[in-house]
């Protein structure tokens, strides 16, 4: 009787909560560490939510092992919103001094003040140049071209774009021509889109911009390189480029490279 009793004491009792306080959170589920996230953030805030706050509460790492984010943890319980805001509201440490992280409309209202001190918008290589290589940088990394900066402004005044019949400002005279030529035949069409992310995975570069799409008439929209001719003094650059994009987009049935020559001999 008494051995029976012993043995049944030395059993490992099967728990179903929160593990013991010895085990810690290595021996919770995905499920448990995202509750106990939640929980974290019913106290704290939204602020609970960062690597620091979730290091220091000695769970980061747990919820590493388990192959969970803190992205997946904020979606999961659906803030996302909430912590891009306080992302964009808290100050971070650049060039030796605290400055908000960028967003679109902080972009805006920056470069609207260097456009009026100025006269106008500069072009990209300028700021580069003078001390704002961060506001060039931000517009390609908040996923914008300079050209959408320069339409939000309304500031043409001193860009190097061409602008064909339909309005529309393009970066080439071969893209304009292109633009005409879908015009006046009524086709559709709009600046190009962004590449796939896998092009940077594949390519090494950042990212890849199409010059134009139009709608084909099975309704297809058609992503279209316009290519151009040994740019001066870029000759090297601009070929290891094109190769990049002509190799990513072999498989890409809706994929159109058009010399610029063929462009411009049959503009409108």
């Amino acid at each position: 009787m008494t051995r029976a009793i012993t043995e049944q004491k030395t059993k490992t009792t099967i728990r179903l909560g929160r593990p013991k306080a010895t085990q810690g959170y290595s021996a919770m589920s995905p499920a448990q560490l995202i509750a106990e996230c939640k929980a974290f953030y019913e106290e704290e805030g939204i602020t609970a939510l960062t690597f620091q706050k979730l290091k220091a509460r000695k769970l980061y790492f747990p919820l590493y092992r388990k192959n969970v984010s803190l992205s997946d943890v904020i979606a999961e319980l659906g803030l996302e919103r909430e912590y891009r805001e306080h992302r964009e509201r808290t100050p971070i440490r650049r060039g030796g001094r605290q400055t908000l992280r960028w967003t679109w409309p902080r972009l805006l209202e920056v470069t609207k003040k260097i456009a009026e001190h100025h006269g106008s918008l500069p072009s990209a290589a300028w700021l580069q140049s003078n001390g704002h290589g961060s506001v060039v940088a931000a517009v390609y990394s908040l996923g914008y071209t300079y050209a959408d900066l320069r339409e939000a402004l309304k500031d043409f005044s001193n860009s190097n774009f061409v602008e064909s019949r339909n309005g529309m400002r393009w970066l080439s005279h071969a893209e304009a021509s292109l633009s005409n030529f879908l015009y006046v035949r009524g086709i559709e069409h709009r600046k190009g889109g962004r590449y796939p992310a896998d092009y940077a995975v594949q390519t090494g570069r950042r990212y890849g911009l199409y010059d134009l799409m139009f709608r084909a008439s099975d309704e297809r929209w058609m992503d279209v390189e316009v290519w151009g001719d040994k740019p001066r003094g870029r000759e090297q650059v601009y070929a290891t480029k094109r190769v990049a994009k002509e190799l990513y987009n072999r498989s890409n049935p809706d994929f159109i490279g058009i010399g610029h020559k063929t462009v411009t001999r049959k503009s409108v």
